[in-house]
């Protein structure tokens, strides 16, 4: 009897920790969901972090972010394919814009792939016509733990383009302006599409041969600024950045 005790004894640790999950998986079933401390004990924890931040090299924090991981899966259909999205795990980035997602993935059907969803709210999403995605799909493994920082724009910027020196808009002679920022995905977007004088449009041309435009772009970082021309039939472009603080018109000067 004694030395069945001692095997129990041994073996205790592990039957609680067995009972533990076996009453998570319980409660996920009944939709009640788990801690993460019941539903993190073995390895196979996914864990997600990072940073969320605005401005130039997302310098500033944006504490309260609302960040969500969501468990994707392809729906196939008749024309096109559809994904269903379920959460998985919420949270909100602390003053310094530091987020925490962790789960265990053993009480849930596998998912095609996750999707790491953001709040870009009060920042705004819209460059020329074009909604930036405010997600990112992830795959992970169960036992991963991986850093995801995220970059939100805040539109709030205004940006002035100044062409001195235009002859006026012919079939020789013609300009058109691209303004673009870094999105959460530290590639380019389009902003505001700054066109001045293409061939066959009317001359905006003043009196001291200039033309301007004004768009939007992102506040508190760089924007960055190619202008395309054609001049006496020769097409060049011209590349620079300028930095455009929030809620400042900003004025990019340019010969032509």
């Amino acid at each position: 009897m004694a030395a069945v005790n001692i095997h129990l004894m041994k073996d205790f640790p592990l039957l609680f920790n067995a009972l533990r999950l076996l009453g998570c998986a319980v409660l996920l079933l009944a939709g009640n969901g788990c801690t993460k401390d019941d539903a993190c004990l073995a390895g196979d924890c996914i864990t997600v972090t990072g940073r969320v931040g605005t401005g130039h090299r997302s310098a500033t924090a944006v504490p309260g972010a609302h960040v969500q991981l969501m468990a994707a899966t392809v729906v196939p259909g008749i024309f096109s394919s559809s994904v269903k999205e379920s959460l998985v795990e919420s949270t909100s980035a602390d003053q310094e814009g530091n987020y925490t997602l962790q789960f265990d993935p053993r009480f849930r059907p596998a998912p095609d792939f996750y999707r790491l969803r953001f709040d870009n709210k009060g920042y705004g999403s819209t460059q020329g016509g074009i909604i930036e995605q405010q997600y990112r799909d992830l795959n992970l493994a169960p036992g991963t733990r991986r850093t995801e920082p995220i970059h939100l724009v805040r539109l709030a910027a205004e940006l002035r383009v100044l062409i001195t020196g235009f002859p006026g808009a012919s079939a020789t002679n013609s300009t058109y302006t691209s303004v673009s920022y870094v999105g959460h995905r530290g590639n380019y977007y389009t902003g505001v599409g700054v066109r001045l004088n293409l061939p066959g449009t009317q001359t905006e041309a003043g009196p001291s041969n200039l033309t301007e435009a004004t768009g939007t772009t992102a506040a508190n970082q760089y924007a960055h600024v190619v202008i395309y021309k054609t001049k006496a039939g020769i097409r060049t472009q011209v590349r620079d950045s300028i930095y455009c603080p929030l809620g400042v018109e900003t004025t990019y000067v340019h010969a032509f």
